[in-house]
């Protein structure tokens, strides 16, 4: 249980200092014309990381996506926050992600960033993100509030993260749209009931979904502990999380079309074709 909790504590505070570092590096930051060969981008980005920061990262190009995985002997301070140490090197691999990008005429579309603990507690964080996202923020067409609810928080106490330099535990693959609104929905449900001002009422058993040929699910399992105290409705929270960011993406054509929705808490599960849900 002790474990359980340290993960679980660290994690969440690391995420936050996560947010708040990758923001800030996008907010300073500016243009830059394309100079980089799409071709090279693992090169690239492993090369300034290097050459400029002196920080040892692997990166890996599957289809669209852009993985970069960079291991840290002390990722997480004894509270959860991330170390001070680690908060620098990660501002400047995201910096050396975001010029890279930035920079390019065909970019990827996704980029997933692995920042490991790989000494004592091994611990992974991935965060998950939609490159033509950096460039709204960067014209400032969307808010920095926007911007971090469309990036992706997936935190795992992992121990075959311990002593890998490389990234050989992660499973590296192809991002799609539909996959990364599954895993937008997913999270906002997470936040939602892992609030500590409605956690304490609940006894969290699924979050869970997937998303494969076409079809979105999202299960959830969540029990209200006191009838007296009102909590959110984890189907309505689904449905709607599902409907927003169906909608923010809808000109990126995420190929979802169709959606099911499970309360096996309530027995509620309902099917929508994308179409019914957005009401078109």
């Amino acid at each position: 249980m002790k474990s359980q909790k340290y993960s679980r504590n660290m994690a969440k505070n690391a995420i936050k200092s996560l947010i708040i570092s990758s923001s800030l590096i996008i907010l300073i930051s500016c243009s830059v014309n394309p100079t980089f060969s799409r071709k090279n981008i693992e090169e690239t980005i492993e090369r300034m990381c290097q050459d400029e920061f002196n920080i040892s990262i692997t990166a890996f190009l599957q289809g669209e996506t852009i993985w970069i995985y960079a291991p840290f002997n002390n990722l997480v301070n004894e509270d959860g926050t991330l170390n001070e140490k680690a908060q620098g090197k990660i501002r400047n691999i995201f910096l050396s992600l975001k010029r890279t990008v930035l920079s390019m005429d065909k970019p990827p579309k996704f980029f997933v960033f692995v920042a490991s603990n790989i000494k004592n507690t091994g611990l992974d964080i991935y965060q998950i993100g939609f490159v033509p996202d950096i460039v709204r923020f960067e014209l400032r067409a969307i808010s920095q509030k926007e911007f971090q609810e469309r990036r992706v928080f997936l935190p795992f106490k992992n121990p075959d993260a311990l002593g890998d330099l490389k990234g050989y535990h992660i499973t590296m693959y192809d991002i799609t749209m539909g996959d990364f609104i599954t895993y937008l929905v997913l999270q906002k449900i997470t936040l939602t009931f892992y609030d500590k001002e409605i956690n304490k009422y609940v006894n969290i058993r699924v979050i869970n979904g997937n998303y494969a040929r076409g079809k979105s699910t999202i299960i959830t399992d969540i029990e209200p502990l006191n009838k007296k105290v009102k909590i959110p409705n984890a189907f309505d929270t689904a449905k709607k999380a599902m409907v927003h960011y169906l909608k923010v993406y809808k000109e990126f054509s995420p190929k979802i079309y169709s959606i099911e929705i499970k309360d096996k808490y309530t027995g509620k599960g309902r099917f929508y074709s994308t179409k019914s849900l957005l009401g078109e």
